[in-house]
């Protein structure tokens, strides 16, 4: 497909360049050729929130080009299913999976040469509203968080990409935490393997907890080993691990802060060094935090507030486990949800899913802590952004324990959703 024709769809009589609708099942379309000449091209998968009752108007997956210099050119909209709000692709960058938000399925797309998306197959996830997915070390699998009911459950990948009910299933319970609206149950928010892929990590917003698990596939099976309490009241959503493995990194949505814990490579545990408020001193404005996340050389930190719309950048020192230098930056927009580096860390990307927009952050004298805006992309409700390539290349090289999750943001150590209502 020469990426530079232009096809137009109407829907709801607005001309949407480029978009592609939804396939279901039974009418699978054929792939064009790529073209022996073609060069291989990053693409930006965005995931978004789409229904009234979130208040969303996004329309379905967005694809774009992410040209050199960070600009993005929209290249199709994949519609479907309400809410395909995360996003991650199979540890062969083959294939898309989409959660939907406040639902309880999962959807599977095969990535054509093109880019371009064609829908595979849904499955149920025993549970509701999941948030959060990534593949299991050995790529049989797709491990998803659902947020409401408390559980993550494993689905099976067969070898052309489509997925089935799960044959594995752990239900959390734990204390509720203090917050009467945020925390009346547990509350899974990720799912995340450590840098050398031995132990899984969940953090359990509703019931301050986080836990550290093992994952059997070969029969299928979570076995918990550890469970961590945190603050009262803090909400932990998302971790983040030092390319080292010796450090994570938590942020806490509900007391906007970011907790520095020690890893024991050998048993996992973590043991809390120090939490860090996400805001500047004396400010008092309604905020969660929401992504965290490391420069691939461990030595800067960030961490995206949500009510003051800001960026908390700061100095990691792994030699005393502190933070220093710590200053903030606007996020562009409102809301910013989600946040990852492009595949060469030139560009840091975050998504404000309340201002319809995903800022490009470049870096001042190639410094990560230097941030300064470039580009501005218009994007309607985004809350995810997953990056691949056109065509096939060989995905073993570099991939650990992170591997293919790495690009949904849930850490950067190779290259790298609430303002209204939960998760």
């Amino acid at each position: 497909m020469n990426l530079a024709r232009r096809s137009i769809l109407k829907v709801a009589g607005l001309a949407i360049l480029g978009s592609r609708p939804w396939i279901p099942p039974g009418e699978a379309r054929a792939e064009p050729p790529m073209s022996a000449g073609m060069l291989r091209v990053e693409l930006a998968f965005v995931g978004c929130r789409t229904s009234r009752a979130r208040g969303a108007h996004g329309k379905g997956i967005s694809t774009y080009v992410l040209e050199h210099d960070g600009s993005w050119r929209l290249m199709s909209i994949t519609t479907g299913p309400d809410n395909p709000s995360f996003l991650c692709t199979d540890r062969t960058e083959r294939f898309l999976y989409a959660v939907h938000g406040d639902g309880t399925s999962i959807s599977a797309y095969r990535i054509g040469p093109d880019g371009m998306l064609m829908f595979l197959n849904s499955a149920g996830t025993d549970g509701r509203n999941p948030v959060y997915i990534l593949p299991s070390l050995d790529n049989r699998f797709m491990l998803v968080a659902n947020y409401a009911t408390g559980s993550i459950a494993a689905l099976p990948i067969d070898g052309d990409g489509r997925i089935s009910p799960p044959t594995a299933l752990l239900e959390f319970d734990a204390p509720q935490g203090p917050n009467p609206i945020e925390q009346t149950s547990p509350h899974p928010h990720q799912i995340s393997f450590d840098p050398q892929g031995r132990y899984l990590y969940v953090p359990d917003k509703g019931s301050d907890r986080i836990y550290t698990l093992v994952f059997n596939p070969a029969r299928p099976s979570f076995h918990l080993l550890h469970e961590l309490e945190t603050a009262a009241g803090s909400g932990p959503r998302h971790i983040a691990f030092h390319p080292t493995g010796k450090f994570a990194f938590v942020s806490y949505e509900l007391s906007s802060q970011v907790g520095i814990y020690r890893r024991d490579l050998t048993s996992g545990r973590l043991t809390l060094a120090a939490p860090y408020s996400t805001l500047p001193p004396n400010v008092t404005i309604k905020n969660t935090a929401a992504e965290v996340l490391l420069s691939p050389d461990g030595g800067t930190v960030y961490v995206t507030n949500r009510g003051h719309d800001s960026i908390m950048v700061a100095a990691f020192h792994p030699q005393d486990g502190a933070l220093a230098s710590v200053r903030w930056i606007t996020s562009g927009g409102h809301g910013p949800r989600f946040a990852l580096f492009d595949s060469v860390a030139n560009h840091l990307l975050v998504a404000n899913e309340l201002s319809d927009g995903v800022s490009v952050f470049g870096f001042r004298d190639d410094r990560y802590e230097s941030l300064e805006m470039r580009h501005l992309v218009a994007t309607d409700s985004p809350v995810c952004i997953v990056r691949a390539s056109t065509g096939r290349k060989n995905h073993a090289e570099g991939r650990n324990g992170i591997g293919a999750a790495m690009r949904t943001g849930q850490a950067t150590l190779l290259k790298r959703e609430q303002l209204r209502g939960p998760s």
